[in-house]
């Protein structure tokens, strides 16, 4: 990233008339009316290997490349391995740049009508293009709560570097990060379950999908319950990872049962892509507790949804595990489990992603051209007042 503050570098000490300023700010605002304003997506190479995080920006930027927005997709270095092989051609065509090649190519000379939408994992970008004076601006999309403080000095926060919007995956993590990055705008987009996961027509069989982020954790909890419940030596685990999404589909709609174990997850689409596919999860419950995971009473109270069986430790899941198989052999689960998990993944359609999406940046824009017009309107005013002196 500091190889783009080099080009903005060449232009300091430039002084503009009002005149200049005025026709380059009416040259953003058409640009950002006539959607040829620039979008930045940064995002990590993921090396060819599916990664949540990097689908979710993927999908935002190809939704916004389909309906007329100048959406590219950033990353730092020219041996970039793609997406092509795991997420499809239809995202891999999409425009991509790396910073290497920003800094040499001059057709990528930072404007003010450019946004660059970035993880909070790379705030240290946002801090160099703050302390150049890089004149785009910079929104985060927030993706991780574990990271949000990641690269920030004691008492730093987003606005100090010139962040005023983030990007968020729930309403939940909204109202987590304003607790401490105050005066933020903040946009909701809904991550969405894809159209291959849909219950199997097929029996289901006797594995169990796993997915706990921590290898060890896996090996523990697989281990455990073989040792503790040897009767159940018949039922096999699948640890379905590192997949395209209809290939991961397909895998997941054979299993009886899935177990979900990830401390750090901020939404949760996993488990939603199980109960898509009829299939009951244990959830072994993050630091941020999912919001379609939870109901709030009249009280106030909030409580669990019979949409899952929640556990408090991974600790607990061989038990858990042994008791849903004793009920699955008998035909003995409770049947509003899987009314529940057929109604859970519903709220999350590609047609509200689209939605939140084209509401969000059609917002973002609308604004970032009301404040050019404003400050057309200053300048106009200051130029106005010197001629007459």
């Amino acid at each position: 990233m500091k190889n783009i503050s080099k080009q903005n570098e060449q232009k300091e000490g430039q002084q503009l008339t009002p005149e200049q300023i005025i026709f380059r700010v009416e040259q953003m605002v058409k640009d950002l009316e006539d959607k040829r304003g620039r979008i930045f997506f940064f995002v990590a190479d993921s090396n060819g290997k599916p990664m949540g995080s990097v689908i979710q920006i993927y999908e935002i930027a190809k939704l916004l490349k389909d309906n007329g927005y100048n959406a590219i997709i950033l990353h730092e270095s020219n041996k970039y391995v793609g997406v092509g092989e795991w997420l499809g051609e239809d995202y891999a065509k999409l425009p991509h740049v790396s910073v290497e090649k920003m800094y040499k190519n001059q057709q990528y000379q930072i404007k003010g009508s450019d946004i660059f939408v970035i993880p909070e994992l790379y705030i240290k970008f946002c801090k160099e293009m703050f302390k150049h004076k890089i004149p785009a601006e910079r929104i985060i999309i927030c993706q991780h709560h574990v990271f949000v403080t990641r690269d920030l000095e004691m008492g730093e926060n987003w606005r100090m570097y010139g962040i005023e919007q983030c990007i968020v995956s729930s309403n939940k993590m909204m109202d987590y990060l304003a607790e401490f990055q105050r005066g933020i705008r903040y946009h909701t987009i809904n991550p969405f379950v894809s159209e291959e996961f849909t219950p199997s027509t097929k029996p289901q069989t006797p594995t169990i999908a796993l997915f706990v982020r921590n290898p060890d954790d896996a090996d523990r909890i697989i281990k455990t319950f073989y040792l503790k419940y040897p009767m159940f030596g018949w039922a096999t685990f699948d640890q379905i990872h590192s997949m395209p999404k209809n290939v991961f589909a397909e895998n997941m709609k054979k299993c009886c049962l899935a177990v979900w174990s990830d401390t750090y997850s901020t939404f949760g689409t996993t488990p939603l892509e199980c109960m898509s596919c009829g299939v009951p999860v244990i959830i072994s419950t993050p630091q941020i507790t999912p919001e379609w995971a939870e109901d709030q009473g009249e009280d106030g109270k909030i409580t669990f949804k019979n949409n899952a069986m929640y556990v408090l430790s991974d600790a607990i899941i061989p038990d858990t595990i042994a008791q849903f198989l004793d009920s699955w052999l008998s035909s003995n689960i409770d049947e509003s489990i899987y009314e529940e998990i057929k109604k859970t993944p519903s709220r999350y359609s590609r047609k509200n992603f689209e939605e939140q999406t084209l509401k969000t940046f059609d917002t973002i824009y609308k604004e970032k051209i009301e404040k050019f017009k404003n400050s057309i309107e200053y300048y106009k005013n200051e130029n106005n007042s010197t001629n007459s002196q």
